[in-house]
């Protein structure tokens, strides 16, 4: 559902002839990350330590 929900923003890059998609990649990227951190919560910070190595 929430990709359906950037199909506008799609239709808007493809009439700009790709340019839009210089903003919109990044902004759809960035929702997709705050979505999967509002899900996994807390335990997102619990799994990755400062070194880049994730605990289980």
């Amino acid at each position: 559902m929430l990709r359906l929900s950037f199909l506008g923003w799609d239709i808007l890059g493809v009439l700009t002839a790709g340019i839009g998609f210089i903003w919109i990649t990044p902004y759809k990227q960035m929702t997709y990350m705050n979505y999967y951190v509002s899900l996994v919560g807390d335990r997102y910070h619990e799994w990755c330590q400062p070194s880049g190595v994730v605990k289980k």
